[in-house]
């Protein structure tokens, strides 16, 4: 299988997007709503740049958060290692 790009198809993989700030706040993100926001065909991994230009950190406001992506896991139970870590 290769490895997912769409929003769709992260989602039928279990993967999920993290956004996380400089000053340490995260948030997972649902492809799904990705696909809503920028529609179905939109590449995530190509075009991680226009998706970190969206969002804002939620607890203190910074523009551009790093973008990662990797399997769906409760909170604490990824390592680094799981992630693909891609600043914004």
């Amino acid at each position: 299988m290769t490895e997912p790009r769409t929003p769709r198809q992260f989602a039928e993989a279990k993967q999920v997007i993290l956004v996380a700030c400089r000053c340490g706040h995260e948030k997972v993100v649902d492809p799904m709503l990705v696909e809503f926001t920028h529609g179905e065909n939109f590449d995530i991994v190509a075009d991680f740049r226009e998706l970190s230009h969206a969002y804002r950190c939620e607890a203190c406001g910074a523009h551009r958060p790093i973008i990662s992506w990797g399997p769906q896991f409760v909170h604490g139970g990824a390592s680094d290692d799981d992630l693909y870590r891609i600043a914004g």
